[in-house]
């Protein structure tokens, strides 16, 4: 065993002596000392980045962590401290008791922005550039106390659990890490991590991933701008739970084909839950403004959206795009303005729309091989001339939309 974490301890002094010793009380120090220099056994909290911090920096916190072992009688939290902080590298979050510590920015200055009051005005490139420019400079900043800004593909890599990430800004500049094709601003890896009050703004990719059977509850509000392929990603048999209210918008085509970026994009075998705990309670998602589409799902994923809760518009392709034996539940989604369709569902999809509000969409609804549409309630009459194959009769390789 290594007791150089602590040389100067008197009882790391005694227990030497003891093993030189062979003395009877060897093995309680050798335990007291263990207990002293390398388990945390009571909640504590380390300063991180400001004047006068614990540590100058997240690396060297969880350096120092890296040595300990967290009881699980403990919460170990890093309180970061107000400003903005330029970080030029990826930031790597790991540690076997990573469930039993907080990450924490300054206290919010101000209420977070509803949804109804960020800008959306297109998916062109100078549109969502504008409204990036005013959703972080007019809605986020002055809430958020602590800005982390990453350079040079920096972001933040949570490589197992954490038991809660909240209450800061993270904004990129859009580069990728040397060598690298992409880079995410947080990217979570075969862990758990619980988000409250964060937001991820003009990062490379994804603002957002979620990957490698990787579980997150967004517990407060979640908003993500301007990112080069998607606000959020679920990917490889990952989940994530909603039970506030979340905002994925304008993540444009500023680094990837237009047709592969979205708001929301589910792949293989993930799940999307908005299913809030009070049956009367909303929590409102929006994954507008994208050049691509609002929310992609594919590869046999699922989406439940929940009642009166989703609203996804502006969109360079579908409000919703489903495909590969993929299932979408948004009961009276508002999926207005998109250029191309409301809803598109291909190769056995299943997509429930009843009661949507779908104007100004060329056309609303369009199936084929297999899949199928309800739309059952929803309001706009003209359906019968916007939708492929018509309603009620099958057609486009065995598609059908209700």
């Amino acid at each position: 065993m290594d007791f150089r974490v602590n040389p100067t301890s008197p009882s790391l002094t005694q227990a030497v002596a003891d093993i030189v010793s062979n003395s009877p009380t060897t093995q309680t120090n050798i335990v007291n000392v263990y207990n002293q220099n390398f388990v945390i056994n009571t909640n504590t909290t380390k300063t991180v980045y400001g004047a006068g911090a614990d540590f100058p920096n997240l690396t060297a916190a969880y350096a120092w962590l890296s040595q300990k072992i967290i009881n699980t009688t403990a919460i170990v939290t890093f309180q970061l401290a107000a400003g903005k902080y330029t970080i030029n590298s990826r930031v790597l979050l790991t540690h076997p008791n990573g469930n039993r510590i907080f990450i924490q920015g300054a206290p919010l200055t101000a209420n977070l922005p509803t949804l109804n009051i960020l800008q959306v005005t297109g998916n062109t490139s100078v549109q969502q550039a504008n409204d990036t420019a005013f959703n972080l400079n007019t809605r986020l900043r002055p809430c958020f106390a602590t800005e982390l800004a990453f350079t040079s593909g920096g972001g933040v890599d949570l490589l197992g659990d954490l038991g809660i990430l909240q209450d800061i800004l993270f904004t990129g500049d859009q580069t990728v890490t040397v060598g690298a094709d992409i880079s995410d601003g947080i990217s979570v890896n075969g862990g758990s991590i619980s988000i409250r009050r964060i937001a991820t703004v003009g990062f490379n990719f994804i603002g957002l991933r979620i990957n490698n059977n990787s579980t997150a509850g967004i517990y407060d509000s979640f908003y993500s701008f301007g990112n080069g392929f998607a606000g959020m990603s679920i990917i490889g048999g990952s989940t994530i739970s909603i039970v506030s209210k979340i905002g994925c918008i304008s993540n444009g085509n500023l680094f990837t084909a237009s047709q592969g970026t979205a708001g929301m994009f589910l792949a293989y075998g993930s799940v999307f839950f908005n299913l809030p705990f009070n049956p009367a309670t909303i929590n409102p998602t929006m994954f507008s403004g994208n050049n691509g589409s609002g929310v992609q799902v594919s590869s046999s994923c699922a989406f439940a959206g929940g009642p009166n809760s989703l609203t996804s518009s502006f969109n360079s392709v579908a409000g919703i795009a489903c495909i590969s034996s993929s299932t979408v539940s948004a009961v009276n989604a508002v999926l207005n303005n998109n250029t191309l369709y409301a809803v598109s569902a291909s190769s056995v999809a299943t997509v429930s729309v009843n009661g949507a509000s779908t104007t100004n969409n060329p056309t609303v609804y369009v199936a084929s091989s297999g899949a199928q549409i309800d739309r059952t309630g929803s309001t706009d009459l003209t359906y019968t001339t916007r939708a492929s194959p018509a309603l009620g009769v099958t057609g486009n390789n065995n598609a059908l939309i209700i």
